[in-house]
């Protein structure tokens, strides 16, 4: 008999952009055009900001006037390859797939209590290989050291606030004076937090979007106009989310004038940061790569803030100085993604990267061409004249988004729902042909199937990604909800992975919020339909076999003495009633089940968790945290042994 082992893959992990490879020969250059690495190599990733706030494209930007002076400066020394696409609008995916080269599908880490696999090499532990000494300072807790960030960094910093740009640069400014007597190359990696909503907690914020009131271009508003009961900052924009309550007139335009406003100040306090590199004399023969981790919404489809795969939240501004200032001000014509950074950067460094990269370096530009292999890499169905890029709404981890340059499908694999654009027509997604079943959504389709594929057989080559226990304390969980994070995703059937038995399915870090079992309890607890005592299902596939099937289930009851002493679960198969436990500790419990396999029939299978006891914690005064719901999964095995 083969035995086989199923389960749940957290959708957390399934996040990607893959793209078609295509290889091509850079003759013997590098970006610079020099076989001399360069000196100095800057990463910088400006979180949260739209590529069409760069410059003058401001789409709602009548004066057409720049917010950007320093960034202009700058793409008159580089070459603009905006704007590029990011495998997901979250920012540790993003980032990761940044300093790996790998989309988040094969890097698998996209979620609060996951870990880079050590077989993974990052961009400073190749570069400090290599003799670079490596500086980062990060601003935001999805950046920490623990996920994979830290390594290879000989000093890795935080900063933290509601601005972070002043305290960049002090930091930046004392690594270049160390850099003075320095005779080894320097790479150095900063990200900028100050365009993203903030919270108000720690600081009594009420603005979602803060910047510093004595910068000379701060508009004037009222802070309590973005309050409602106890939702501020950025918890007001996520009621805006859950209620779809229009907003008062000139609050729109509100809101994007705070969005603005900290545009002009990140670009002040970048523009500084740049001015200190010219007075160092390190500027010219850097290499200076500017980029964002994802855009941001303004309801452009009906939402804030930054969850969906729609343009306003995946395209990202993408400017690269090569050492020298090589072909600086042209505009590159073509397909460009996050996963191109760090091949990117090895090459103009003159270094070898493992041969699992998925992203191609872009220093060709650099030396004046682009291969033609580029510009048509696929050879399909008219309109596919160049690469295909993919991406995953962070919210519904089930949908995906393949593009090309000109056609873009959105597909559920949960469901029959998708969405097909012709970008070049319809630029702002306005009008869906998926009902027209056109040979090029077709062709997407049979690409984003085939792709998926070889991208977790990817995953499977560089080995599982460690599991952490505890990556973010409570503090840290704390600010994250109140941006926006720590949310929680459907299981479908498409998580579904082969696995050797042992292997659990971890739904989140154990004592935190992580998938309480319940009606509509997958879902942030401010979107919750508070019915009591429903029941969670999960569906799997089973190919039919003669064993009996093995569950195993860690989880954590809710339990307030005097109000709720005891918690059930309720375990059936189809129609099948399996078992009923009564849970009475509040430790972490582990419970084992056999099913047998004369309980199902055909290959689908469905495990209905009830919960008869579950309450609505906000009615029984828990605690004041409505994420303390009844059971906390924290992991499922499921699989014949």
């Amino acid at each position: 008999m083969k035995y086989r082992s199923f389960s749940i893959r957290p959708l957390f992990l399934t996040a990607m952009v893959i793209v078609q490879a295509s290889g091509f020969v850079v003759l013997g250059c590098s970006g610079s055009g020099s076989d001399t690495p360069p000196t100095l190599i800057v990463l910088i990733s400006l979180d949260t900001l739209r590529w069409d706030h760069v410059g003058k494209m401001i789409p709602w930007n009548d004066e057409k006037e720049s917010l950007t002076p320093s960034l202009d400066l700058f793409a008159e020394d580089s070459i603009d390859f905006s704007p590029a696409v990011t495998p997901m609008a979250f920012t540790l995916p993003a980032h990761m797939t940044m300093f790996t080269g790998l989309h988040p599908v094969a890097h698998g880490v996209s979620d609060e209590a996951s870990s880079l696999s050590e077989r993974i090499e990052t961009l400073p532990e190749i570069l400090g290989e290599q003799g670079y000494r490596t500086v980062g300072v990060y601003s935001s807790e999805w950046l920490k050291a623990k996920f994979g960030f830290g390594r290879g960094f000989d000093q890795y910093w935080p900063v933290d606030g509601l601005t972070v740009g002043s305290q960049i640069r002090e930091r930046v400014i004392k690594v270049l004076r160390q850099q003075v007597d320095s005779k080894d190359p320097l790479f150095l990696f900063l990200h900028y937090y100050d365009v993203h909503s903030d919270w108000a907690g720690g600081h009594n914020n009420r603005l979602p979007y803060f910047t510093p009131p004595d910068f000379g271009d701060s508009p004037l508003v009222d802070p309590e106009s973005f309050c409602v009961e106890s939702d501020c900052a950025t918890s007001f924009l996520l009621r805006l989310n859950r209620t779809k309550q229009p907003l008062a007139e000139g609050e729109m335009e509100k809101l994007k004038e705070l969005y603005a406003a900290g545009v002009e100040y990140l670009d002040f306090e970048l523009g500084r940061v740049l001015n200190d590199l010219r007075l160092a004399g390190l500027y010219d023969d850097a290499l200076i790569i500017i980029t964002a981790d994802h855009g941001e919404e303004f309801r452009e489809h009906g939402m804030f803030l930054h969850d969906r795969t729609y343009e306003e939240t995946l395209r990202v501004p993408l400017l690269i100085k090569f050492p020298g200032n090589r072909r600086g001000g042209l505009k590159a014509d073509g397909l460009f993604d996050l996963s191109d950074l760090l091949p990117t950067i090895l090459e103009s460094a003159g270094v070898t990267g493992p041969e699992y990269i998925q992203g191609r370096s872009l220093g060709a530009a650099a030396a004046g061409f682009l291969p033609k292999s580029w510009r048509v890499v696929l050879g399909l169905e008219a309109g596919f004249g160049d690469r295909i890029v993919l991406s995953q709404n962070k919210l519904k981890r089930d949908i995906y988004t393949a593009r090309s340059r000109r056609y873009k499908l959105l597909k559920s694999f949960s469901g029959k729902e998708s969405e097909f654009y012709d970008l070049r027509s319809d630029p702002g997604e306005k009008r869906n042909l998926s009902a027209e079943q056109l040979p090029q959504q077709l062709a997407l389709e049979r690409h984003l199937d085939r792709l998926m594929r070889e991208s977790q057989a990817l995953a499977e080559e560089l080995g599982e990604l460690s599991v952490a226990e505890a990556l973010l304390n409570e503090e840290e969980q704390e600010r994250l909800r109140a941006l926006g994070y720590m949310f929680q995703v459907e299981v479908t059937q498409e998580a579904l992975r082969e696995v050797e038995w042992g292997s659990p399915i971890n739904f989140g870090v154990e004592g935190t919020a992580a998938t309480y079992l319940g009606y509509g309890w997958s879902k942030p607890e401010s979107q919750h339909n508070w019915n009591d005592g429903k029941e969670a299902s999960f569906d799997f596939l089973i190919e039919p076999t003669d064993a009996d099937l093995e569950l195993e289930l860690k989880l954590r009851p809710f339990l307030v003495p005097g109000k709720v002493d005891q918690q059930r679960i309720r375990i059936s198969v189809g129609d099948h009633s399996i078992e009923e436990l009564r849970l009475t500790e509040s430790d972490l419990q582990v419970v084992r089940i056999t099913i047998p396999n004369d309980t199902f029939e055909g290959s689908d299978l469905t495990v209905v968790l009830g919960l008869p006891d579950a309450e609505n914690p906000l009615a029984i005064n828990a605690g004041g945290d409505a994420r303390k719901l009844a059971i906390a999964m924290v992991s499922m095995i499921l699989g014949f042994k």
